[in-house]
């Protein structure tokens, strides 16, 4: 379920901080912040297709190697790509928000795919 409701967090979530980073470049600053952060989170949302897609395949499949992609992706990619943004100067207000509640997902997926990994390989 938690997958469930990310996915379509994570659209909201590309839905609402794409545009306004696109908005920053076009307003310019000296922060380097300023053009990493949109890409950082168009990368985000193009990895984070593949990472939910290794999540469910490897929960309904119960299949080992899928949920270590899983994992891996969460703890690689969605995490840091996500704090990256996050650490900048130069954040609209809502954005502070939508990051965090994008970490609280992280943690907990990362929390939850460990014990089912760790459920499965004992099995």
């Amino acid at each position: 379920m938690l997958l469930y409701y990310h996915a379509y967090y994570d659209l909201l979530y590309g839905l609402m901080l794409i545009p306004s980073g696109m908005y920053k470049i076009l307003l310019g600053g000296s922060d380097a912040f300023i053009i990493v952060s949109p890409s950082v989170t168009i990368l985000y949302c193009i990895t984070e297709l593949f990472r939910l897609n290794f999540g469910y395949r490897g929960n309904i499949n119960e299949s080992f190697p899928e949920l270590i992609a899983f994992i891996i992706q969460t703890f690689l990619f969605s995490i840091a790509f996500t704090i990256v943004p996050f650490i900048a100067s130069f954040k609209y207000p809502h954005e502070d928000g939508l990051y965090i509640i994008n970490l609280i997902f992280l943690v907990f997926e990362l929390i939850v795919g460990s014990f089912v990994m760790v459920k499965f390989s004992n099995t």
